[in-house]
Order: C-alpha cells, then structure tokens, then sequence
C-alpha cells in the first residue's frame, strides 16, 4: 500500500496525477456462531470536497467487479478490492487481485466465514486515481462496515 491507514481513517492526503494509490484496512472477526458471518460495507456519500467537487467511483459493482480501469471522461476515480477470495455462496468474484467495485449507498459484501472462527481476517483495498482535471480539494466520504453473524 502507499498510505499508512488507522481503525479509522484512510487519509490519502496529496494524490499524485495519473497513478493509482492504494491503502488498506484489515477486518477481523471471531464469531461462535455455527453458520458464520459475512461482513458488508456501503457508504454514507460519495467522495466529496467542501467545494462540492467529486472524485467519482469506477464502474464496476460488487456483484461483478472488474479490472482498474477509470470511465472515459472521468478526471479521477475511486474504488476497493475485497481481499476475501470466497464469499457466500462460493461466489469467487474478487479471487483476481486486480477486480474492484465501487462504493455505494447499498450494502455490498467484503468477507465470508462459514462457521465459527477466531481471528478471521480480510483486507479491504482502497484505490484512487486522478488527473490534472480532477478539481482540488479536501474529499472525503464515510464507510460502514456491518458484521452480521448467522446462527
């Protein structure tokens, strides 16, 4: 990764033009729940300055993440990789280390566990990109994280 991050906070401070920067936070749970849990992320807003200028996401979504790529006509973009290779139902759908999916205000899962587990941890990755159009400022959004465990 390129930026230290906390339990809290991911501050990607100065972005460098043209060059993708990753940060990354490490989820852990311990559940004695017999079938589990998964974990789900979405976001309160987008990814926004006290200007109102916005860095915007990538395309891909969590049901079908795909590989970095920022859209066509977009100045910057912003996106996670869920570094879980198996989530619920087997679905393998962030396995490639270069899939990402955009934030949204829906939740979308990150990590599976099928049983009890101690210790179970997963990276989530974060990754922005801008250009020399992307409006200056200070962005910043807010994510939850729900650990829900299945009984």
């Amino acid at each position: 990764t390129d930026v230290v991050t906390t339990a809290s906070s991911v501050p990607f401070s100065a972005l460098p033009f043209a060059t993708a920067t990753n940060a990354a936070q490490r989820l852990t749970v311990t559940t004695n729940a017999d079938n589990g849990y998964q974990v789900f992320v979405y976001q309160t807003q987008g990814f926004v300055s006290s200007t109102g200028a916005e860095i915007l996401p990538i395309a891909a979504t969590n049901s079908a993440p795909a590989a970095w790529v920022v859209p066509g006509g977009q100045p910057g973009a912003y996106g996670y990789h869920a570094g879980d290779n198996s989530l619920a139902g087997g679905s393998t759908r962030f396995s490639a280390n270069n899939t990402y999916a955009k934030f949204e205000q829906t939740v979308g899962e990150v990590a599976y566990g099928a049983g009890q587990v101690t210790n179970d941890a997963n990276d989530v990755v974060y990754r922005v990109e801008v250009g020399n159009q992307q409006a200056a400022g200070q962005d910043q959004t807010s994510l939850v994280y729900l650990a829900v465990a299945t009984y």
